[in-house]
């Protein structure tokens, strides 16, 4: 049997970030859980992400999740893309191609969930809030896990390319 070589090798870095994201959502699920004080700083800890309405927040036992639906879409979407990571990696060519293109593509459901509300022309729901956040966060997580399995590559970096201006056979030179 031949060996594999460590550039072929799957890395296992994209694990950590299913763990981190999933640690995330964790927290966001947690207040309910927890003791007033530690509520309040899972409140506090995610308020620059979110606008944490209440009226647009899953609620367990008459307390309010730590993000409105929508996030809780993103955080949730954001799991499972990283999750999907290994089975998404032969697809590595096409996805870094037109990343920047999927991601856009990952908004305009939750933009129009949010535009048509505001035009009156829908009336958006938990449901949708929370589908339209999973599809941005399922995209996102898939790229994040990408980066994470990135980490400790050693085909990551490019080899620095030069341009030699004084070679007499370059149009610049």
């Amino acid at each position: 049997m031949l060996p594999i070589p460590d550039s072929a090798r799957p890395r296992p870095t994209w694990a950590f970030a299913a763990l981190l994201t999933g640690l995330v959502l964790l927290l966001v699920a947690l207040p309910p859980f927890v003791p007033t004080q530690v509520r309040a700083a899972l409140y506090t800890a995610f308020s620059p992400v979110c606008h944490q309405i209440d009226a647009r927040s899953f609620h367990l036992d008459g307390e309010a999740f730590a993000v409105c639906h929508r996030c809780t879409g993103i955080f949730a979407g954001l799991v499972v893309g990283t999750l999907l990571w290994p089975f998404a990696r032969m697809f590595d060519g096409w996805l870094t191609r037109r990343a920047g293109l999927l991601l856009a593509l990952s908004l305009v459901p939750a933009g129009l969930d949010w535009l048509l509300g505001v035009a009156g022309h829908w009336s958006n729901t938990p449901l949708s809030r929370t589908a339209t956040g999973a599809v941005f966060g399922l995209v996102a997580g898939v790229y994040l896990a990408r980066g994470f399995s990135l980490i400790g590559a050693s085909s990551v970096a490019a080899p620095a390319r030069t341009l030699d201006l004084s070679h007499p056979t370059h149009p610049l030179g």
